[in-house]
């Protein structure tokens, strides 16, 4: 029999380690999810997500922005996006909530739901559910892979589980843009 060895949450969350140099659960999550929108607004983040994905599906190496090097910070970026609603994610309990609010008619279309939309905490909780922050994480490393190779992410994995990744992390861009605007607001 194979001895399972569990491994603490902490571990998976290297990206923000690295890249604040510090202990991931000191790190601030909200600023976390500030500099990635910073970078890029929320329609910018779903093009370039959508961008990244349609190169790691291609057969032959097909990344358009720029370097390989563009592909691989951005697989940084969505591990740090993960990492960091995880983080949110844990903190739940702390965080104040909002009564439900209809969704404004200039946010549709939008992958959320109304209840997703008035409580994103409720979607980072099923985010979660759905899949461990680990294979979250080995999920996005086996896009960057595919996006900087001249093989198809659908070499690696299974059809259901792309459309998953693919749906699901953008529906997380929209949830972790909408805390924030909770936050602010």
């Amino acid at each position: 029999m194979q001895k399972q060895h569990h491994v603490s949450p902490g571990y998976w969350l290297n990206r923000i380690a690295v890249h604040y140099n510090s202990d991931p659960f000191k790190a601030n999550p909200v600023k976390v999810l500030q500099a990635f929108f910073d970078y890029a607004g929320r329609a910018e983040q779903i093009k370039a997500f959508d961008d990244f994905c349609r190169a790691a599906l291609k057969d032959s190496y097909s990344w358009q922005h720029g370097s390989p090097a563009n592909a691989l910070h951005y697989g940084e970026q969505l591990e740090l996006l993960i990492e960091a609603c995880y983080l949110l994610h844990q903190q739940a309990g702390q965080l104040p909530s909002k009564p439900l609010v209809a969704v404004p008619v200039t946010e549709l279309p939008m992958l959320l739901t109304s209840k997703e939309f008035s409580n994103p905490m409720a979607f980072l909780a099923g985010f979660f559910e759905k899949r461990s922050l680990r294979r979250w994480k080995q999920w996005v490393q086996l896009f960057t892979t595919a996006t900087l190779s001249n093989g198809s992410v659908a070499e690696e994995m299974e059809a259901t589980h792309i459309f998953i990744f693919i749906q699901y992390l953008k529906k997380l861009v929209y949830a972790a843009s909408r805390l924030l605007e909770l936050q602010e607001g």
